[in-house]
């Protein structure tokens, strides 16, 4: 029985469960947030986007919360290749937020491989890349250079705040991307070689060790070995 494997593998389950939770819940203040920021400047000029993604994102935090058993694989690759298309349609769409759209798109790659090795990790983000020479096309043909000052200062100071949540979510996403794949190589390396380990047993002498030592002053622990030890002989 891999004792160590298992805790190894509960491990890696409850940092992937943490992941989804955080990850969503920042996208849900994100989002919310800019609701509020859309509302106060524009009116309902955004509010059917913002709902969109608000009402999309809102059902995902819930089901992270009332779930607590879920297979991450599956589900993690689906909210991800969601999320994939709508930056994608975003990044078409929203070209005067093109800055923060780029960092974005960054963020991926990171959160990929917790779900595909390396090599489909590339494929897909390259896939995803496409999106940025598709929204200088589609925007130089099929939109009219219309905007006036306020619309600038809006962009300016919404792309700097979606700037700054892509760097926070970006960094949750590598801390918890780093954590996970150093404990799935060590599960892997466990699971290839066989290893079974019943428990940590030399974390339990130590434990004993300790005990033992508190039971007896210094003077007395000597004491008392070299008195079994004359006794043996």
């Amino acid at each position: 029985m891999h004792v160590l494997a298992d805790e190894v593998k509960n491990k890696i389950e409850k940092l992937e469960y943490s992941f989804a939770k955080k990850i969503i819940f920042l996208l849900l203040v994100k989002q919310f947030i800019t609701l509020l920021f859309d509302l106060y400047l524009w009116g309902t000029k955004h509010l059917f986007y913002d709902l969109i993604l608000l009402l999309t994102v809102g059902p995902c935090y819930i089901f992270t919360l009332v779930s607590g058993d879920y297979n991450f694989q599956k589900v993690g690759k689906l909210t991800l290749a969601y999320l994939m298309l709508l930056n994608t349609f975003l990044t078409i769409v929203y070209y005067q937020n093109f800055p923060s759209i780029i960092v974005y798109v960054f963020i991926f790659p990171i959160a990929l491989l917790l779900f595909y090795n390396v090599k489909k990790t590339v494929y897909i983000s390259a896939i995803l890349l496409t999106g940025l020479p598709l929204s200088i096309i589609f925007n130089y043909y099929f939109i009219k250079d219309n905007i006036n000052i306020n619309d600038i200062l809006y962009y300016e100071v919404s792309n700097t705040y979606m700037i700054v949540w892509a760097f926070i979510i970006f960094t949750v996403c590598l801390y918890y991307a780093i954590q996970i794949l150093r404990l799935k190589s060590v599960y892997i390396f466990l699971m290839e070689n066989n290893i079974s380990v019943e428990g940590f047993f030399l974390l339990e002498k130590q434990k004993k060790m300790r005990l033992f030592k508190n039971k007896y002053s210094e003077d007395e622990l000597s004491i008392t070995i070299y008195e079994k030890l004359f006794k043996k002989n």
